[in-house]
């Protein structure tokens, strides 16, 4: 297994298109494997998981969330095999950071969202240039619909 350290910034074939790094199996198909990382503090149940899989989101991409399954898997190994990493960062968390920092490492493409309101760290702008502010559960998955399906 790869040390942090050892891992390009951008994975073989990877580019940066709109401000965004993008894996070229990110968009061969429209199901993308993505995961979603969230701090502790956040209702996550109710405000996240729950709006994405009510979504046309959950039906046309592979969504992965950190919390909802009883098995354990390492969030390590699923981000190094994700096509995408969404983070909700309306709360600070040590945990969502580390797993970014991997995502970032890794050359995977990273999509920031924050709820109206919220005081976002400065420092994510170091690994993501891709961040939405979002109102309510609409705007969300409408912003992320948008993302998610531009043509390259």
């Amino acid at each position: 297994m790869a040390k942090l350290a050892d891992a390009p910034a951008l994975g073989a074939g990877d580019r940066k298109v709109l401000g965004v790094r993008v894996s070229p199996r990110a968009f061969r198909n429209k199901n993308m494997k993505i995961y979603f990382g969230h701090s502790k503090k956040l209702n996550f149940k109710e405000e996240l998981y729950c709006t994405i899989r009510e979504s046309k989101l959950n039906s046309e991409h592979e969504i992965i969330f950190p919390h909802e399954s009883e098995n354990a898997f390492s969030t390590k190994d699923i981000i190094k095999t994700c096509d995408i990493m969404i983070a909700e960062v309306s709360f600070p968390s040590t945990g969502l950071g580390i797993e970014l920092g991997w995502a970032d490492s890794f050359g995977r493409s990273i999509i920031c969202v924050y709820q109206k309101g919220a005081k976002m760290s400065g420092s994510l702008k170091l690994v993501c240039n891709n961040i939405i502010e979002y109102k309510d559960d609409k705007d969300l998955i409408d912003e992320l619909d948008q993302i998610l399906n531009r043509k390259i």
